[in-house]
């Protein structure tokens, strides 16, 4: 009986053997002389390639080409240091043709590629290899994949999200960098059986793309009246497929800082007041009650210090508990309380915030109290102090350092979140709960980009640990997904 790529690899390692074993026997196989060839050769056509192209169509070839590839409006010229070049070259060689109405170019050689013109005039010198790689890149239509495996250092599995054609593609280079779940665009030609990358841009573009190229799957469909496009569907509309790419490009490249607000929607406005106080076992026991029952008076006394048997130092987180459902778990806290000696201080995130906190303050301590003043601290502030810390890394208190009532809490919230996502209406998925998303195809494709997002992030967020973190396994099982494996 065969041995499926899926199956546990039978070397016992318990990892699938398509990532184990039979990685490894492929691997071996890259250094045999075809695929070898096959670079080596590619390599000196290129050269060669661009020699052809300044000789042959003249050095105004490749400006003309940059502005078309742009889509005349997403460049400013030629930019030899650019790292588009690298999808460019292969697309001013393999696939651009001369506009007559606007160049320096010989007229006889318009509606000609730079390929097919040069193996018109050397294909008596040209080898078999060098034939059969010309006519085979000649005009490869370019479009969008999605990654849906890697191997790194050896290659990944592609989905044409136009045509929904899978392909497994032999790139060393291009899958180091690769995760499940990116876009890439580019074009794939065939070798001797291989699938193998002709052009693929230097950026990889984020799952939450899905959605923007849906819209344009399905305007093509509309406009060509059809249930299914080819590749030659793709040639007709490749203006419109990299007016997306460079929107896309740009998004990733040029994002704006997106208005921060707290879980009440207020601006983000960080700030500490500042109190004086007579007794610090008055105002504890007059504040204790911003726990809401969440942390109860040993959690919160648990890691604060005496003297003479009189309480001097304390904290007192302030949440907000969910009035829809209180025994939900999905308390926010909204602030922290800080005692220490006659001070006391309130850490809040908004202006909002900090009006309410103080008032309580003020009315539950009375003539105990005595307001000072409030530091206001910028967003920019913050960042930059936090990421001074510790070689640049983010501080966070650990989970083991919480008192076991608050995990405890924070582990509901999660619980409770994570339960009710599947109920709630999400822009990525045009404003459609995960539930209703899952029913239709098209609906799947945006909720599997949104899943790979999460996924994505849980893994840039691997050196901390966080309870929000979602399931990914559990959530595709609930939704009826494909595992993510």
């Amino acid at each position: 009986m065969s041995l499926g790529r899926n199956d546990p690899c039978f070397c016992g390692s318990g990892v699938k053997y398509k990532k184990c074993c039979l990685m490894k026997t492929q691997s071996h196989s890259l250094e045999d002389l075809s695929y070898r060839r096959l670079r080596e050769t590619e390599k000196k056509l290129i050269g060669q390639l661009f020699r052809h192209a300044s000789e042959v169509f003249g050095p105004s070839a490749i400006k003309e080409a940059w502005d078309e590839f742009h889509c005349w409006q997403y460049s400013e010229g030629y930019d030899l240091g650019s790292p588009i070049n690298q999808i460019f070259g292969p697309f001013f060689l393999f696939s651009w043709q001369m506009d007559p109405e606007d160049t320096d170019c010989d007229l006889k050689l318009e509606g000609k590629t730079i390929a097919e013109s040069f193996l018109e005039t050397r294909r008596s010198k040209l080898s078999s290899d060098e034939i059969k790689i010309l006519e085979s890149a000649n005009r490869t239509a370019f479009s969008f994949y999605e990654v849906t495996d890697v191997t790194p250092d050896f290659g990944f599995t592609l989905r044409n999200v136009m045509t929904e054609h899978i392909y497994e593609v032999i790139e060393r280079s291009g899958s180091q960098g690769a995760k499940r779940g990116d876009f890439l665009f580019g074009a794939i030609f065939q070798f001797d059986g291989r699938f193998q990358i002709l052009a693929m841009s230097p950026y990889m573009l984020p799952p939450l793309s899905m959605g923007s190229l849906i819209e344009l799957r399905k305007r093509m469909l509309r406009g060509l009246n059809a249930k299914t496009l080819t590749d030659a569907d793709l040639s007709e509309y490749d203006i419109e497929l990299r007016q997306i790419y460079f929107k896309l490009l740009d998004n990733l490249l040029n994002s704006k800082m997106p208005e921060i607000t707290n879980t009440d929607g207020d601006p983000l406005v960080p700030q500490t007041l500042h109190f004086e106080i007579d007794d610090p076992q008055v105002a504890f026991e007059s504040l204790k009650s911003l726990a809401l029952g969440v942390v109860n008076d040993h959690g919160l006394t648990r890691d604060a210090k005496f003297k003479d048997g009189r309480l001097v130092e304390v904290e007192i987180p302030w949440f907000k508990e969910n009035a829809s459902n209180p025994n939900s778990g999905s308390n926010t806290v909204l602030g922290r309380v800080k005692i220490v000696g006659s001070k006391l201080t309130a850490n809040v995130n908004s202006d909002r915030r900090a009006a309410v906190i103080k008032k309580k303050i003020l009315s539950e301590l009375g003539d105990q109290v005595r307001f000072k003043t409030t530091l206001i601290e910028t967003i920019e502030g913050n960042l930059g102090a936090a990421s001074s810390q510790k070689g640049g890394k983010s501080q966070s208190i650990s989970l083991d350092q919480l008192p076991p009532e608050a995990l405890e809490s924070v582990k509901k919230m999660a619980e409770a979140h994570w339960e009710k996502w599947f109920d709630e209406k999400i822009p990525a998925l045009n404003h459609k709960t995960p539930k209703q998303a899952a029913k239709s195809k098209e609906g799947r494709e945006l909720l599997d980009a949104l899943l790979n997002s999460y996924e994505q992030h849980s893994a840039n967020d691997h050196e901390r640990a966080n309870l929000f973190q979602p399931d990914i396994s559990k959530l595709r099982a609930k939704l009826g997904l494909p595992s993510d494996g």
